[in-house]
């Protein structure tokens, strides 16, 4: 009887080698200003495997990681986000983000990461206080971190819930526009259904 082929996906250096890899995804991910729920990787879309792809370049990591690595960088990053000073967990997501005060008096929530195309400037006024501007598109950015408005990226804002509700759950294609407006119920086109093909099948 052959003995049994030894698994190294378990070994302790494998192990090792998938948390030094999600720790370097998670800084890179962090300093790209993203959100944990953004490296979705099971079921994702085509945007998010994008996503992903940059960061795993910003990491500097050769090739595509495995799906336990992401999940272990996905925890890393989200422990990351808990760990800002001042942070909450927005209401309708859970996800880990800042409330700031706009100079206007507004209450605006931001994701706790500076991000490339954030529009939001927190700094401290001539009073002392600290205020937050948000920037409109033909305003001057300062050379400051920006912050991005967590409305912008919130998986459970009316926004991202509009726009997952035109795309197909299964291959993420557009739906029919006019359709899911009025029917929230259609998610799926119909040639996508699980038992379309069967039954296609058993009327041929």
């Amino acid at each position: 009887m052959s003995a049994a082929a030894p698994d190294f996906a378990h070994t302790q250096r494998a192990e090792n080698n998938r948390k030094r890899k999600a720790h370097h995804l998670a800084l890179a991910a962090a300093s790209m200003g993203l959100q944990y729920y953004e490296l979705k990787v099971v079921g994702g879309s085509q945007a998010e495997a994008d996503t992903r792809a940059r960061v795993r370049r910003a990491a500097r990591v050769d090739r595509d990681p495995s799906v336990e690595t992401w999940q272990l960088a996905i925890g890393m990053l989200l422990a990351r986000s808990a760990t800002v000073p001042g942070v909450q967990q927005c209401a309708r997501c859970d996800a880990y983000v800042l409330q700031v005060t706009t100079e206007a008096g507004s209450k605006v929530l931001i994701d706790p990461f500076s991000h490339p195309s954030g529009s939001v400037f927190p700094h401290t006024n001539g009073q002392g206080r600290q205020v937050a501007r948000v920037l409109a598109g033909h305003e001057p950015k300062p050379d400051e971190p920006l912050y991005r408005q967590h409305t912008a990226s919130c998986p459970a804002s009316p926004t991202a819930l509009r726009a997952r509700a035109r795309r197909c759950l299964v291959c993420s294609r557009e739906l029919d526009a006019v359709l899911a407006a009025r029917d929230p119920s259609y998610t799926t086109h119909p040639s996508c259904e699980p038992g379309e093909e069967v039954s296609d099948r058993a009327h041929a």
